[in-house]
């Protein structure tokens, strides 16, 4: 890959990077009960089922939060990846993943096919009696 295009996808990422971490930031606002009149939702509570909303919505923010993590370190992988200069190659079969393919998932480390094959085992292994 030129240096071009992996600068086009540097700077992508470090977009999405971004994002993620003010969505990130939102979602633990929404935990520990400080975010602003929109997203905290627990000063308006004053009956019992309103704290059981709080309540869900907190688990709902930790689900996101957990979520949000895990894209926040695929990101900083796929940066990792422009740097030690690995960045568009599977890492199962060491061809060079379509551009296409990284437009569409810029954290993505597999190329379509090895990702179809890996998808195929998955769902045969999951079909297999006794699983």
């Amino acid at each position: 890959m030129d240096k071009k295009t992996l600068l086009k996808f540097k700077n992508l990422l470090l977009e999405k990077r971004k994002s993620a971490l003010e969505e990130h930031d939102v979602l633990k606002s929404i935990i520990n009960g400080t975010g602003d009149e929109e997203t905290d939702f627990s000063r308006y509570s004053s009956h019992l089922a309103d704290d059981s909303s709080d309540s869900s919505s907190r688990e709902e923010a930790f689900y996101h939060l957990s979520r949000e993590n895990t894209y926040i370190q695929k990101i900083d992988e796929a940066l990792e990846a422009i740097e030690q200069g690995t960045y568009g190659r599977c890492r199962v079969c060491g061809q060079e993943i379509s551009e296409e393919r990284l437009m569409a998932v810029p954290t993505t480390s597999i190329c379509v096919p090895c990702k179809t094959k890996q998808e195929k085992n998955k769902k045969s292994s999951s079909e297999e009696p006794g699983s």
